[in-house]
């Protein structure tokens, strides 16, 4: 008896430590290795002028009781300028990409970090924040 005891409490722990995340947010390079043209030796007119720089890679899962709302996101670049975007979303499942590429990256520099929150309506479901993330302080002179 206490045999199976053990069992069912190992199985218990493992079956509700597993909980899958709302909102996975990572950056990735985009370059000329990104074409699947490069890997395979074929001609692609495009790797003569790849696109260069950033993808922002935004995947969100809802459970059943929420409805879909949106993705509010607040992304900084690497020459400190700062954008908020609101991305409506339809699916309780999916992902989307922000692109920063070619001249677009040439200006900014490229992403330097973000945060991002699953909202719907009002209230703040989930959020994602990049490691260098901090409010910029802001000192009138």
């Amino acid at each position: 008896m206490r045999r199976y005891s053990k069992a069912l409490l190992c199985t218990l722990l493992i079956l509700t430590s597993c909980v899958r995340d709302r909102l996975i947010v990572f950056t990735e390079v985009v370059s000329y290795e990104n074409r699947a043209s490069y890997h395979v030796c074929t001609p692609d007119p495009r790797l003569g002028c790849p696109d260069r720089g950033q993808r922002l890679f935004i995947s969100w899962f809802l459970p059943n009781c929420y409805e879909p709302g949106l993705i509010y996101a607040k992304i900084r670049f690497k020459n400190l300028q700062e954008i908020e975007r609101v991305f409506p979303i339809c699916d309780a499942r999916g992902h989307m990409t922000y692109n920063v590429l070619n001249e677009d990256y040439c200006k900014t520099g490229g992403i330097l970090t973000y945060q991002i929150f699953l909202m719907q309506g009002d209230e703040v479901i989930d959020t994602a924040t990049h490691a260098l993330w901090t409010e910029i302080i802001r000192l009138n002179e």
